[in-house]
């Protein structure tokens, strides 16, 4: 058996209905089917990192075989069920790099499904010279002209980096990528479970344990392993906090997270499903011991036991299996042992709480729970009595904080969590433990205030938190005149029904005086406008970005929360109000919420949705931030210093308007906080919901310092890569033409680019682009060691002004379609060559009508990372002369269009002459017949004057003189 002992975390494809078939699959109606590929046999490349020689051996779908031994390597063995290894040719060493359980399937361009098909997985870490991972992508791109299934493909781009996952990517443009339509799979059940753990130490609580186990998940199948145990060989599938099905049977449909299979994989059983009843512990008072992870639900009651151990050594979100499985006497239990990065103790910071969400301001309202607090980290403890629907009663010792969080008490038990607004302990006795704690309030969730009556301003406020295994908490503030400001009165008896609890509390804040004013109102539906809606453009960048000279914002969206963001608000519009529930992640496609009518946006998915009763009491949502449109960011009130005012646009006139504070000490994220707000844009005639927020992802960095490389010396380049080089293409696809033609653009452009990538700093550098001449060094720079080039990177560092060639088409230039994976959006790009020390640079040409023809603008902001020791970048170049059709030609000729004009012309004049003929004389007759007569004569005369060399000059009456 193959010792693949790690597994990289992979995330599973679940933003489409699929279905995965034998190389092919159903994504959300659009099916692939490609068993032929199987027939291509084995495939290989070789690539170079760091001067020693790697060869990939891969099939494109299934698995190596015995009959596959003679053109595998020698040295290659055991690899039962791999489809992917890479070979190092010197150690005579071969890596399993993946399985045929771990491929996954996508859309080649996620907005038009018709373009082809993506095969893709993660592999396992492969140990180099550290552990690294690589990034497998078979693009199959659709063109029906294409039919060969064993046709050789392009050679492989491979993309090597030790700070991220490597790319290994092959375009192979097929027949097979060109999809039939079929019925959409079902979707796959809801699942949401509690796959978090977090626990302090109670000797150090500064320091614990968070773990999420989502970040762990592996492939369609999950991970892969095979043990040994109970004198015989088997494989083993597991998912941390994912389901899979039989991966032994494919009409199963029983969805799983632990499987255990035979030898061969033909017979598998449930072990276990991570679901909300799994439970997560370690040792209490020795934090360095394993986190135990109890999986239930199997087959016949079956059970897993995952021991998850700390190894600082893995790259992130990877798991290591150890060759200690176990399964008990009555096969009902088995055991598992794994390490990760994951489950070490790290440094564990108290959690920032958004107190905005505490607040509730309106008129003479001004309540704020954070005054309310007690100590921090601690609360108010008291000793309740906890009420049931039945009748029953306990005491239980309660911990509140109105607004902050509590640590888990140092005498109690807490699960799998920590940090909670509101725990309910109760009496146990558990080794040296004196409680055990369920949280109805974590602080990791937002908290919602709102009136108790939204009509009813005297009716109090109610706070609602959201706890740990699906637990919540109502807490209601009714005024109490007779207390002092700020000062908490908290009942002794709290009611719980179910996973809900209810408390109430008094105070001062709660009180208010006067009317309860009219404020309903409800938000417009969207609709199009009398004039057509204008097609929303596709923003081209990954990134949101904005600098001044010596700092930067770059906003990357998908390195935010990850889970959506359900809340409740009271929206607010010129003194009125409309309850709403918001669903958003900042860098989502969320489908239309469960439970809820989207009405004609029901196939629509967004980034955000806005949903509220209409006045037909009708729940209703329409998404209004989606991702795929325009997005802007620009400084908060002009300063950067200050924030961001983040604008997403959503469907017809509606946009999402996120007014984010930079706060240092807040998470990594985006919530919507508070503010809430409904108004007109005076500006564009559209309507816009608005947010207040604060985030760490809105504080600006200081610019790095561009370096100057140390230049190696390159090969002559061959002069026929120059003279072989076209600088005017078309390209053709589905009917419709773009062209890219180098001799319109400017001989010499200049602009100011931020080059990175998150989450480094940015480097600003003045990139001089020259389309066609390679161009010396730039005047009043300093170019060691540098002669020409096309494109080049210059900068100002603490001492002089240096530039270095970054594009050099004297050692290759291709032009292409881009491919649009994902969220980068392109026509054409341009990858120029030959820069210092093998570096190239990938232009995309965006189209944009806005850019005068002939003209191009750069994106102030840019890609810049590094494949081994050489450094490509990537710049986006706004032009309308990639634009679609723009160039094409209409069929007509000048001369065509002016002989139609002289005979329609012609036609006009007889038809219409003979029909006022006719309406003067009576007779048909052509218009001024005797002139035509004439002129008729004369053109005989001539005739007869050139063929007779003017022998004769008059032909019956008429000569030219009568003319």
């Amino acid at each position: 058996m193959l010792p693949l002992l790690f597994s990289q975390s992979q995330a599973v494809n679940n933003k489409w209905p699929i279905r995965r078939n034998v190389c092919g699959a159903n994504i959300n109606g659009s099916v692939w089917s490609m068993p032929e590929l199987q027939d291509r046999g084995v495939e290989k490349f070789d690539f170079k990192l760091y001067d020693l020689n790697y060869t990939a051996y891969f099939k494109i779908c299934g698995e190596f075989t015995e009959a596959d031994a003679g053109s595998l390597p020698s040295y290659a063995a055991n690899y039962k069920f791999i489809s992917m290894l890479l070979c190092w040719k010197e150690g005579t060493v071969c890596y399993p790099a993946g399985s045929k359980f771990d491929l996954d399937y996508a859309p080649y361009d996620e907005k038009d499904f018709s373009k082809g098909v993506s095969l893709q997985y993660l592999s396992h870490p492969v140990q180099l010279l550290k552990s690294t991972i690589f990034k497998f992508t078979f693009d199959v791109a659709c063109d029906a002209s294409q039919t060969n299934s064993k046709k050789a493909f392009d050679t492989p781009d491979v993309d090597f980096s030790w700070d991220r996952y490597s790319t290994i990517k092959i375009n192979f443009p097929y027949a097979g990528g060109c999809p039939t339509k079929a019925a959409p799979p079902a979707p796959t059940p809801m699942y949401s479970p509690q796959c978090d753990y977090d626990e302090r130490d109670p000797n150090k609580q500064d320091e614990g344990i968070s773990m999420d186990l989502h970040d762990n998940n592996g492939g369609p199948y999950g991970h892969m392993y095979p043990a040994v145990y109970d004198n015989s060989h088997h494989v083993i599938f597991y998912q941390p906090c994912e389901r899979s099905y039989n991966p032994a049977n494919s009409t199963d449909q029983t969805l799983a997270s632990v499987w255990d299979c035979n030898e061969d994989v033909t017979k598998c059983i449930n072990y276990g499903i991570a679901d909300d009843h799994m439970k997560m512990a370690r040792n209490r008072w020795d934090i360095n011991q394993p986190v135990t992870n109890n999986i239930y639900n199997g087959e016949a009651s079956r059970q897993t036991i995952v021991s998850w151990s700390c190894n600082e050594g893995l790259p992130a979100n990877s798991i290591k299996f150890y060759d200690a499985d176990y399964i008990s006497d009555d096969k009902y239990n088995l055991e598992i042992k794994v390490s990760s990065q994951e489950s070490c103790v790290h440094t564990f910071d108290p959690p920032d709480i958004p107190t905005e969400k505490c607040k509730l301001k309106y008129k003479e309202y001004d309540f704020d729970a954070t005054k309310l607090n007690a100590k921090e980290n601690v609360g108010y403890v008291s000793n309740v009595r906890m009420e049931t629907p039945l009748g029953g009663n306990s005491t239980v010792r309660m911990h509140f904080q109105p607004c902050g969080s509590i640590y888990c008490p140092k005498d109690a038990k807490c699960d799998q969590f920590e940090d909670a607004y509101l725990w309910i302990c109760k009496p146990v006795t558990i080794h040296t433990d004196k409680y055990d704690c369920d949280p109805y309030g974590l602080a990791e969730h937002n908290v919602t205030t709102q009136f108790v009556d939204p009509y009813n301003f005297h009716s109090g406020i109610q706070m609602k938190y959201r706890g740990g295994d699906n637990l919540e908490a109502y807490v209601t503030y009714l005024c109490d005149e007779s207390l002092a400001d700020n000062e908490i009165r908290i009942d002794n008896t709290v009611e719980v029904s179910q996973s809900t609890l209810r408390l109430e509390a008094r105070t001062k804040q709660a009180c208010s005086s006067g009317e309860n004013p009219d404020w309903h109102f409800y938000l417009p539906w969207p609709h199009k406008d009398v004039t057509p809606t204008p097609t929303p453009l596709v923003h081209p960048q990954t990134t949101l970005f904005m600098r001044n000279e010596t700092h930067h914002v770059a906003l990357t969206l998908s390195a935010a929360d990850r889970e959506i963001d359900e809340q409740e608000f009271d929206i607010a519009s010129r003194g009125k109000r409309c309850h709403i529930w918001h669903f958003f992640a900042p860098d989502g496609n969320i489908t239309c919420p469960t439970g809820w009518d989207c009405k004609e946006f029901s196939n629509m998915t967004g980034a955000g949705w806005i949903c509220y009763k209409n006045e037909q009491k009708e729940k209703v949502c329409f998404p209004d931030a989606v991702r795929t449109n325009i997005m802007t960011m620009r400084a908060l009130d002009g300063s950067m210093d200050k924030g961001a005012e983040i604008v997403y646009n959503g469907v017809y006139n509606y946009d999402l308007e996120l007014n984010v504070y930079c706060d240092k000490d807040s998470p990594y994220d985006l919530p919507l906080s508070s503010a809430p707000s409904y108004h007109l844009n005076t500006a564009t005639g559209g309507q816009e919901i608005s947010f207040e927020s604060t985030s760490s992802m809105v504080c600006p960095k200081k610019f790095a310092t561009p370096r100057y490389p140390v230049v190696k010396p390159t090969a002559t380049p061959n002069p026929q890569i120059l003279a072989n080089i076209s600088w005017d293409q078309d390209f053709d696809e589905d009917g419709h033409q773009v062209e890219l033609n180098f001799n319109r653009i400017p001989d010499t452009m200049q602009s100011d680019i931020a080059l990175g990538a998150p989450p480094s700093a940015y480097e600003l550098a003045t990139i001089v682009y020259s389309p066609v001449d390679r161009i010396p060094c730039p005047a009043d720079y300093k170019c060691p060691d540098m002669e020409k080039g096309n494109i080049w990177k210059c900068f100002k560092n603490e001492t002089d002004k240096y530039c270095y060639v970054i594009g050099n088409a004297e050692y290759g230039m291709n032009t292409e379609l881009a491919p649009n994976n994902g969220y980068i959006h392109a026509d054409v790009a341009a990858t120029y060559w030959g820069g210092a020390n093998g570096a190239r640079t990938t232009l995309l040409f965006v189209c944009n009508h806005s850019v005068p023809k002939d003209t191009i603008w750069f994106d102030p902001v840019g890609v810049q990372r590094y494949n081994g020791k050489a450094a490509y970048a990537i710049m986006y170049v706004h032009t309308m002369n990639v634009c679609w059709d723009v160039n094409k030609e209409s069929g007509l000729s000048g001369g065509a269009i002016f002989l139609t004009i002289v005979f329609v012309g012609a036609t006009l004049y007889f038809a219409g002459g003979a029909l006022v003929m006719f309406f003067i004389k009576g007779t048909v007759a052509l218009p001024n017949a005797a002139f035509w007569e004439s002129f008729w004569a004369a053109v005989q005369t001539g005739a007869v004057y050139l063929f007779t060399c003017g022998k004769k000059t008059s032909f019956g009456v008429a000569s030219y003189d009568a003319i």
